[in-house]
């Protein structure tokens, strides 16, 4: 959980002074260069993950399941929502991705050693052996995206911080 918790820090610690202007719309900055579609990513993926680990994720907004369609194993498809049709404000957007990632946490915490050897609940059992391993790529997917940020801040001119 350690790892987990500083990836995720090291991602807010560079998405901190992204503005909203500048690559933190949700929708609207439609792919893997903004900070916004970033954010709502791993938003739809803590629940993925939340999901396959057994545990009880955060609610979700329509925008996040419009922008990430394919991460949610247990809920039904949005019927009618434009991927971009919607935006949400930074302050909402922060709001679900942190509710999103507690509930991981949450879940991941009440993981027994019994139960991270079980396979997961969901649709990551097509990658990942066990409930361990879902834990161990969050981990790694939110480094992923935090390199991707470090981009975005050069990119748009905003000071580096490593």
């Amino acid at each position: 959980m350690a790892a987990l918790r500083h990836a995720h820090g090291t991602l807010w610690w560079l998405l901190e002074d992204v503005p909203l202007s500048k690559g933190f719309g949700a929708a609207r900055d439609d792919g893997p260069d903004s900070a916004g579609w970033i954010v709502t990513h791993l938003t739809a993926y803590y629940r993925f993950v939340t999901v396959n680990i057994g545990g009880k994720p955060a609610k979700i907004s329509v925008v996040h399941r419009a922008v990430h369609p394919t991460m949610f194993d247990d809920l039904p498809p949005v019927q009618g929502a434009r991927r971009g049709a919607a935006r949400l404000s930074r302050a909402a957007m922060v709001r679900e991705h942190r509710a999103g990632f507690g509930a991981l946490v949450r879940a991941a915490e009440r993981l027994t050693p019994e139960m991270c050897a079980i396979a997961p609940v969901g649709s990551m059992a097509e990658y990942a052996s066990d409930r361990l391993r879902c834990v161990e790529l969050a981990t790694w997917h939110e480094g992923w995206h935090t390199g991707q940020v470090a981009s975005i801040r050069r990119r748009l001119g905003l000071a580096g911080k490593f």
